[in-house]
């Protein structure tokens, strides 16, 4: 998956996940506008979002959530 926030000007990126989603944000990513992750087992689940900041200070976007779901066959 790729997230990528929209900005126009001079701005630093910190992507941040929070793989429990219980507000405890961890820095992940590159200075990029967009950032690219694997999504393969639920593990990899979570919130991201992007704190953008310049010469005027900084805001955080809204978070995006990207799940994996499995599905178990039933057993006989």
């Amino acid at each position: 998956v790729t997230l990528t926030v929209g900005f126009t000007g001079t701005a630093n990126f910190q992507w941040q996940r929070d793989q429990q989603r219980n507000g405890s944000w961890v820095n992940v990513g590159t200075n990029s506008p967009n950032y690219s992750y694997t999504i393969a087992t639920v593990a990899d689940s979570g919130n991201f979002r992007c704190v953008v900041s310049g010469p005027c200070g900084a805001v955080t976007q809204n978070s995006n959530t990207a799940s994996v779901y499995t599905c178990q066959p039933p057993v006989v």
